[in-house]
């Protein structure tokens, strides 16, 4: 998208930013926030590594205090999806800062542009007692990364995926653009891939309405 987006640009990230409000006011009983105490973002790192042993991707060995972090975490956002007291779900922020490029970038020497208007979205973590193959809490932490990158400036976001998550975002309406050539990164081949709010809203719209429609007609045959 431009630096002046047009008026339907701007009329269907309006339009995303209510759909993505109420898909976070269905998510009950998981709330969302963003991790501020110390003992928040250690539950944010133990989910991590919880996801990282899980998937493959390291060993215990490699974590001996039950954590995943990096230096990146001092700079990031940490959002947090809470079932009472439990992390149910993570995902990290990075916004753009003029003397630094963005983490993706620097992994794979790209630019994500435009300067300023990209956020850095990655460590997207699931506890596995509230993950379902309908993905129902994954399409409520997108929403709400939507609405935090929105309120930071940002409508484009960057990170590091590998093909089975980029199937799975597109599944879930996030078409986006793969940047350079996979590499090895966190033990699969990755690709740094960027999503245009502007030029996939449409898609996310018809997607997020869908999902929200079949819950509603679910909550009626209950």
């Amino acid at each position: 998208m431009g630096d002046n987006p047009s008026r339907n640009e701007r009329d269907d990230l309006a339009t995303l930013d209510g759909m993505a409000q109420a898909l976070i006011e269905r998510a009950a009983p998981i709330r969302f926030g963003i991790a501020q105490t110390p003992a928040e973002q250690e539950a944010v790192y133990r989910l991590r590594y919880q996801v990282v042993i899980a998937q493959g991707w390291g060993t215990p060995a490699e974590f001996p205090d039950e954590i995943e972090r990096d230096a990146d975490d001092e700079r990031a956002v940490h959002l947090a999806g809470w079932d009472g007291a439990a992390l149910a779900a993570t995902a990290r922020l990075i916004f753009p800062a003029p003397d630094r490029r963005l983490p993706t970038e620097e992994v794979f020497g790209v630019e994500a542009g435009p300067r300023g208007r990209v956020v850095n979205v990655d460590r997207l973590a699931i506890d596995a007692a509230h993950s379902d193959h309908r993905h129902r809490l994954l399409l409520r932490l997108l929403a709400y990364i939507w609405l935090t990158a929105r309120a930071g400036g940002c409508d484009t976001w960057v990170g590091i995926d590998s093909p089975g998550m980029i199937r799975l975002y597109r599944v879930l309406g996030f078409e986006g653009t793969v940047l350079a050539p996979p590499r090895r990164f966190w033990g699969e081949d990755r690709v740094p891939f960027r999503f245009d709010g502007a030029a996939a809203a449409p898609a996310v719209i018809a997607r997020w309405a869908a999902a929200i429609a079949a819950e509603r007609r679910a909550e009626t045959r209950i």
